[in-house]
């Protein structure tokens, strides 16, 4: 073995400081890894705290309204941003998204109207604009799809 070394000019030692040092590298890594995902997560659950807070409304008065509120925004947030899960006709993709606006508006109006005392201006907004949209599809599936 030692003279596989010589004739090749390779150093075991220095082979084996190598395989150590990337041992102690690869270690160091995912140590630095972990701790960056931790730092991450935790920097977004701030995050999302402080959006919470920041884009609360009047009627937040306690820690059990603040939660409320927050499932209340995602639950319409999650409706509203949901993709069609896929599958079917072009007129199963207008029939399936135009429930989807229809709820997200209602869910909209729902949410705002329990916690800015009727609507308020940005949710208003989106509101009318899934409604229209939900008119367009509608027509557009009477047209081509059909009753």
């Amino acid at each position: 073995m030692a003279l596989v070394s010589q004739m090749q000019g390779i150093s075991l030692q220095g082979t084996f400081n190598t395989v150590r040092i990337s041992t102690v590298a690869k270690g160091a890594l995912v140590a630095a890894t972990a701790t960056a995902v931790y730092v991450v997560a935790n920097r977004a659950a701030e995050q999302k705290w402080t959006m919470a807070m920041v884009h609360s409304s009047p009627n937040v008065k306690s820690e059990s309204d603040r939660v409320a509120y927050e499932g209340n925004r995602q639950e319409y947030k999650n409706r509203c941003g949901e993709k069609f899960p896929g599958g079917g006709s072009q007129c199963d993709k207008w029939r399936w998204e135009l429930r989807r606006n229809r709820d997200c508006a209602d869910m909209r109006e729902e949410f705002s109207s329990r916690w800015y005392n009727g609507t308020d201006g940005t949710h208003q907004q989106a509101i009318d604009e899934m409604r229209r949209a939900a008119e367009k599809l509608e027509s557009k599936i009477n047209r081509i799809c059909g009753r």
